[in-house]
């Protein structure tokens, strides 16, 4: 269990899905392109990543050691200094609660600087978010939202082969198996209040039926569905891209469909077929 000190009121919405190449890009831009919304990238994502898992690790090690630390810092506030206290401490509740106000400092400055821009729906992107990672969000921000983009694995994968992202059979079993262990992790939450499934295909396919949903869910105003025309999956001036910010599906070989359909056969069938 994490110090009390950890719990914030940060209601930041968090855009998740399985793995990378699932839409995230799509509904950031759209959640964006709404007139009182901010949604931040991947960057802010990471920062947060490494944080809740610095925090975690310190509150869980400085806490087991609380009596010992206690005890250090006594003697030697009472002239006891003839003993090794190389982890000298000083009051560890306290110490805690700085740290988790360096931890969530930022997220702060980033909802502040939202909601001075007229944007008081704020949040960030995380593509291919860690179970733990999003187990640590529900913990220390009860009041974040998650809206959650899911794609057919082969329509990711098609797309990371594009982008280099996977190279090699040991990349692609891991690339699904993630898809697959992150995304049967979230379908638990389905039904909670704070999660919304969203299946990438619907939205391309009926955005009318899915736009108003997600506006309902975010609160998100004015969300342009002009948006949804233009395929951007890479940065405009990359060399190869086929067009102007976005590259081609690569085709999958036979072996390489053979080790999607066979790790993610069950989640397929449930959600795709």
């Amino acid at each position: 269990m994490l110090p009390a000190s950890f719990i914030t009121d940060l209601n930041p919405l968090i855009i998740a899905s399985p793995t990378i190449r699932s839409g995230t890009t799509l509904l950031q831009r759209l959640l964006c392109s709404a007139t009182n919304a901010l949604i931040y990238g991947e960057t802010c994502a990471h920062d947060l990543e490494l944080f809740l898992t610095v925090c975690q690790s310190r509150a869980l090690m400085y806490g087991a050691g609380k009596p010992g630390y206690a005890a250090s810092l006594s003697q030697v506030q009472a002239g006891e200094v003839n003993d090794w206290i190389l982890d000298l401490m000083p009051n560890i509740d306290g110490y805690l609660d700085h740290l988790s106000r360096s931890c969530f400092g930022l997220l702060t400055y980033c909802r502040d600087y939202a909601v001075a821009a007229g944007r008081p729906v704020w949040g960030l992107k995380a593509p291919g978010i860690k179970i733990p990672t999003l187990d640590l969000i529900r913990q220390t921000m009860p009041q974040a939202r998650i809206i959650y983009i899911h794609r057919d694995i082969v329509d990711c994968l098609r797309s990371a082969k594009a982008r280099q992202s996977v190279r090699s059979e040991p990349e692609m079993k891991e690339f699904c198996r993630s898809w697959a262990d992150n995304l049967r992790y979230a379908l638990k939450f389905s039904h909670e209040p704070f999660m919304h499934m969203l299946n990438y295909a619907e939205l391309i396919a009926e955005p009318e039926k899915c736009l108003p949903l997600i506006a309902a869910f975010t609160g998100t105003q004015a969300i342009r569905a002009d948006v949804l025309r233009r395929k951007i999956n890479t940065r405009a001036h990359d060399t190869s891209a086929s067009a102007p910010g976005y590259i081609e599906p690569a085709t999958l070989t036979d072996a390489e469909m053979r080790i999607a359909c066979e790790l993610t056969a069950s989640l397929r069938e449930q959600l795709y077929e």
